[in-house]
């Protein structure tokens, strides 16, 4: 977002009003969206020393995606636990800095993001109902269940409920900021900028290559059953999940889709009966 007319705010306190530009240009403001975001990232840290980490306190289990940001970091030689986390901070206020907005936060625009995160989880927990009963049959679970899905090469239904939610409320995090913010954008570069495709052009098959990139990574061959059984349900749960969660991103940004994404993930982990284990 350019800087708002007449207001050379950027170097202001924080200090909360009502932002120019109507919920829809708001919510995609980078500081709307890390205020959004912040009580999401607090609580995985904690979280995750609390219900993730080993009697060494190392974190036993983790989000795939987040290791392998921190991973990154380490083929640079920058360690650190929170790192990952850190990083959606700086990014945020890095990007808002550069936008020379205004430091002002509406909480009405925070409050009507998750009303609308809400919103939109639903279609997504339809759309796994209905491929499950497309695919699989009336046997089927009612949602993916996450004894269906493999985490990191572990099922996860042995888990506590306060394991459960942070692991989801982390998928939502760092799979999105890896799947959506970071591979759409470098997939985009490399398709518009150095192979001259269009830029609309470019932007379809980015959310393409990396929703077939989700639903890779998801180790949908090693679900119990073996080769010929559900794994392919799940592969094409996984893809239209990647798309749909891309097309939310191109459309509402990052706040709302990792919003969305760590909704429907407590929904299936922690809050719907019979799919905690």
């Amino acid at each position: 977002m350019g800087k708002t007319s007449g207001d050379d705010t950027s170097s202001a306190p924080l200090r909360f009003g009502p932002p120019k530009g109507g919920y829809f240009g708001r919510s995609r403001t980078p500081l709307h969206v890390l205020v959004f975001l912040l009580p999401l990232i607090i609580f995985y840290e904690i979280g995750s020393a609390i219900w993730l980490a080993g009697s060494d306190g190392a974190l036993a289990q983790d989000i795939r995606a987040r290791r392998i940001i921190a991973q990154l970091f380490d083929s640079f030689g920058i360690y650190g636990v929170y790192l990952p986390g850190i990083l959606i901070l700086v990014v945020l206020l890095i990007w808002h800095v550069l936008t020379r907005d205004p430091w002002r936060v509406r909480l009405k625009t925070v409050g009507g993001m998750w009303v609308e995160a809400l919103v939109w989880t639903v279609p997504l927990l339809v759309l796994g109902q209905l491929l499950y009963r497309l695919l699989i049959g009336n046997g089927a679970p009612t949602v993916v269940g996450p004894e269906l899905i493999a985490l990191s090469g572990d099922a996860i239904s042995g888990h506590s409920m306060g394991a459960r939610a942070t692991i989801s409320i982390g998928a939502g995090l760092y799979e999105e900021l890896l799947f959506r913010m970071v591979a759409i954008a470098v997939i985009h570069l490399l398709l518009v900028d150095v192979g001259g495709l269009k830029s609309s052009t470019g932007t379809i098959a980015a959310v393409v290559i990396s929703s077939a990139m989700f639903a890779v990574y998801h180790d949908v061959g090693v679900l119990p059953g073996g080769p010929n059984s559900i794994q392919w349900a799940e592969l094409i749960f996984f893809f239209a999940a990647g798309l749909y969660f891309g097309a939310l991103y191109i459309a509402r940004g990052f706040g709302i889709v990792a919003g969305v994404h760590a909704l429907y993930d407590l929904a299936v982990l922690v809050v719907i009966p019979g799919t905690t284990g």
